[in-house]
Parts: structure tokens; C-alpha cells; sequence
């Protein structure tokens, strides 16, 4: 496991959230993420950001976006999760994870979506879901481009 503390990410961290999109994020994808990460950081929409950090030197390591979806009553996301590659295969994906989990249960979520477009570039982040809990659902064919479908995984709170 690691050291690194999880918090909630400040307009601060903007520089190491756009770093860790750069070298964590397959390029296709950047556009998708950075307005979620200025918006967030900026209490600009529902979502919230989580970062990790380097015991030592405090600079990002990690961080997750969720939130609960606009318009539902207990309907949390989760929209992104990264981890570094200086910081990988030391638990931090899990601890970003459960902590905004354990975040959209307190907001009374029922339930926890994901849209992950099923391209072989995200295939790293399926074991992650898939320990967390989250099933899929369904999927829509070509919708992130040809070729390419959009799947729906949820997982629901057990009380």
C-alpha cells in the first residue's frame, strides 16, 4: 500500500492534474477530461476532485473525478481516475476508488455509474471497476467512434 494522503484537490493542484493527464491518459482522451478538472476545481459544477499526493514532496500522484448527476436523486459517477506512472501498482487506483465511494455514500447515493468507452488504450482500468464492484450493464456500439462502443457499469450501494 501507500503513503500517500488522499484529499480534496485545490485550484493549486491545477499543473499536476493536467501533468498527470499528459503522462496517465491516452491522448484521445484529454479533451474529454480537462474542462471536468477546471470545472471541479473551480466548485464550477457537481463533480469533485480527489487527489493523492507524495508523502514526501506533496506533488500530485493520483486523483479522481466523481460527483452526484445533475438532475437525479441518488445517481452518483464516476468520470475519471489516474494514477501516475512513477506511482502505480501501489494501491493508490483502489484508495481513489473507495474514497469517492465512500464520499457518494455519504451524499446518499443509491447507486455509482461509469461510462468507459471500450477501447484497448483503457483496458487497465477494468480490473479496478471490476473489484470495486461495478457490472456492466450495457453498451452502445460505435458511440465513441467507429468501431469503438461506450459501455455502462454500475454498482449499487448494500444497505
Amino acid at each position: 500500500m501507500t503513503d500517500d494522503p488522499v484529499e480534496r484537490a485545490t485550484p493549486d493542484d491545477l499543473g499536476g492534474l493536467l501533468e498527470l493527464v499528459r503522462t496517465s491518459v491516452p491522448v484521445a482522451y484529454h479533451p474529454l477530461l480537462v474542462p471536468h478538472l477546471t470545472e471541479g476545481l473551480a466548485a464550477l459544477g457537481s463533480e469533485r476532485i480527489l487527489v493523492s499526493r507524495d508523502g514526501v514532496v506533496g506533488t500530485v500522484t493520483g486523483f479522481a473525478i466523481f460527483g452526484i448527476v445533475p438532475g437525479t436523486e441518488g445517481a452518483g459517477r464516476v468520470r475519471a481516475i489516474a494514477v501516475g506512472p512513477q506511482a502505480r501498482r501501489r494501491g493508490l487506483g483502489r484508495m481513489l476508488m473507495n474514497s469517492a465511494l465512500e464520499t457518494l455514500r455519504n451524499r446518499n447515493a443509491r447507486f455509482v455509474l461509469v461510462e468507459l468507452p471500450d477501447d484497448p488504450l483503457l483496458r487497465r482500468f477494468e480490473s479496478l471497476l471490476s473489484s470495486s464492484g461495478f457490472v456492466e450493464e450495457t453498451r452502445a456500439a460505435d458511440l465513441v467512434r467507429d468501431g469503438v462502443a461506450m459501455r455502462y457499469l454500475r454498482r449499487y450501494f448494500d444497505d
